[in-house]
């Protein structure tokens, strides 16, 4: 999946720190409580020579979004699941107790598994194209390897 971002930062390391906008459908949503002007996700990622300003499209793989779709939302159901079928008979406060503590430990084995799994450098986003915003036409886009 491509996606669009602007370079808003480069790093002492090297990395751009990109910005995306975030998608239409989050107009309808309040889960996060975000307001407007704040729905964007800055991401820090290797530069391929993109500048402060710059437009970049960056290629997303399908297994990271894949992988990263199971961790946050499937694993915290299956461990929520788990706990109350291991609790089924107890005190309610028990097993609600269980439920939400599982569901903690998967957030944490989430959290690992970012650190390590997506440390894979096939996993992390990268930078496809590059856009000058320094006035330059757009047939000056820069292809990158």
């Amino acid at each position: 999946m491509i996606e669009i971002g602007k370079v808003i930062e480069i790093k002492p390391d090297g990395r751009a720190v990109v910005r995306f906008d975030r998608k239409a459908s989050c107009d309808k949503c309040s889960m996060c409580m975000m307001s407007k002007k704040d729905m964007h996700i800055d991401y820090a990622m290797d530069n391929a020579g993109a500048k402060e300003g710059d437009a970049v499209s960056v290629d997303l793989s399908a297994a990271a979004l894949s992988v990263a779709t199971l961790i946050v939302y499937v694993l915290p159901l299956l461990f929520a699941l788990a706990a109350f079928l291991l609790t089924r008979g107890v005190d309610e406060r028990i097993q609600l107790g269980a439920v939400l503590g599982a569901v903690a430990v998967s957030f944490g084995i989430a959290a690992f598994a970012d650190a390590k799994y997506f440390k894979r450098k096939r996993l992390r986003p990268r930078m496809v194209k590059i856009m000058r915003n320094e006035g330059q036409e757009s047939d000056k886009e820069l292809e990158v390897r």
